[in-house]
């Protein structure tokens, strides 16, 4: 189609310099439209493949900036999460009775530093002990968000135990105080399994 009018343009540029005076005003005319309208399609081309490359470039911003905020909400998710604090079982479940009634933080934060009142519920009884000693770690749940400590197993509580009569008793071990109360569990442990076998046989 391109090579048709190159040719036909060539033939109409013949003409002229045939016709030489008759028509060469005309045509002369015609050709600088037919020129003025090449060159506008070129420029409308070069216009339409800079649109097209501004698009592709639009295209990758948005991309990286998609991949950008996906980056940031599971940066922001982590940051939450580290900073959940780790509440005992029925000390969440006070939190989750009073979010139940509405409460807001304002209303927990009145009622943790409240003196005990005879009408306390169990919650409220619970809520103000844990606050005494743990008054920041229980605000930065209600802000932060918390999850909820796992029961100690029977094991960690016998350690516990022993850990503070040790203490308490202001015993000396060759070991750190912890380790030789974890030998004397174990060993409590393997004395109350034997004694189970042999009640067994």
């Amino acid at each position: 189609m391109k090579k048709l009018l190159k040719i036909q343009l060539e033939s109409i540029k013949n003409y002229q310099n045939r016709a030489g005076y008759v028509n060469g005003g005309i045509i002369e005319s015609l050709l600088n439209h037919i020129d003025a309208l090449d060159f506008e399609l070129k420029e409308t081309k070069k216009d339409e493949q800079e649109i097209v490359a501004e698009y592709g470039q639009a295209m990758g911003v948005i991309d990286r900036l998609q991949d950008n905020i996906v980056q940031l909400q599971r940066e922001l998710t982590e940051a939450r999460e580290a900073k959940k604090v780790k509440l005992p079982r029925e000390v969440a479940d006070a939190i989750e009775y009073f979010r139940g009634c509405k409460f807001g933080n304002d209303s927990f934060a009145r009622l943790m530093f409240r003196g005990h009142e005879k009408d306390d519920n169990d919650h409220t009884i619970t809520l103000k002990r844990y606050s005494h000693g743990n008054g920041e770690d229980l605000l930065s749940a209600l802000i932060n968000g918390y999850t909820v400590e796992n029961p100690p197993t029977a094991e960690e509580r016998m350690v516990n135990t022993i850990t503070q009569l040790l203490t308490d008793q202001g015993i000396e071990c060759p070991m750190p105080i912890t380790e030789f109360a974890e030998l004397l569990t174990l060993a409590a442990r393997e004395a109350v399994a034997e004694d189970q076998q042999a009640e067994l046989k």
